[in-house]
């Protein structure tokens, strides 16, 4: 297409034994400036786009994963649209979101996106979006109303700035307490981008303690 408990607050990682040391301007760089981050806890931001057919391969690897977090972290999934031609689906991701239909209908919609099994074409996206979530069960009174509400491009606006200020230029990254920033592409694998993670939250709990 163009367009937790106790015992957690302790240890490190469930999935990972002892997070390694990721080397800066190689697996991870630093976002300059910093950007300020409220409250005790270390947040993890999921970039991605509904456009980006490596965040699609990125998903089944971070979502599970960050389910079974440590309750000092705090993540979130953030969408990135590039232009305002596209932001129709960071709008989407948060409708899905403020309808409590993510786990239905998110991996359905960027699947159909991806492989292109719907028509979404710039000039009409934001019905084409509709369209399939139409078919796919939403009401229509429900979509119309969220999707148009303040709050939804409230939210959308705040995406856009939240990625800006990081910095980004790809997807998938993941930016970590407003400090550092990694992705897949950064290291050997998917799986050791989540490793890469996790070290640089522990990083970023010792400065913030």
């Amino acid at each position: 297409m163009g367009i937790s408990s106790a015992a957690l607050l302790s240890a490190p990682f469930s999935t990972f034994a002892s997070p390694q040391s990721p080397v800066e301007k190689k697996e991870y760089t630093l976002v300059r400036p910093t950007i300020p981050v409220k409250g005790k806890k270390v947040e993890i931001v999921n970039f991605f786009a509904y456009t980006c057919p490596h965040c699609l391969k990125f998903a089944p690897v971070i979502e599970p994963w960050s389910e079974k977090l440590p309750s000092w972290i705090s993540y979130r999934q953030v969408p990135v649209a590039w232009d305002a031609r596209t932001e129709p689906f960071s709008r989407a991701f948060y409708v899905l979101q403020s309808l409590r239909l993510l786990p239905k209908l998110h991996m359905k919609f960027f699947e159909s996106v991806i492989y292109q099994t719907h028509k979404y074409e710039s000039g009409s996206l934001a019905k084409d979006i509709r369209d399939f979530m139409l078919a796919n069960g939403v009401q229509a009174q429900a979509w119309d109303s969220a999707y148009n509400s303040f709050g939804i491009a409230n939210k959308a606006r705040a995406a856009s700035q939240t990625w800006q200020s990081y910095g980004l230029d790809a997807t998938p990254m993941v930016g970590i307490d407003g400090k550092y920033l990694t992705g897949p592409h950064m290291t050997t694998s998917r799986q050791a981008c989540l490793t890469v993670i996790e070290a640089l939250a522990q990083k970023a709990r010792k400065a913030k303690a």
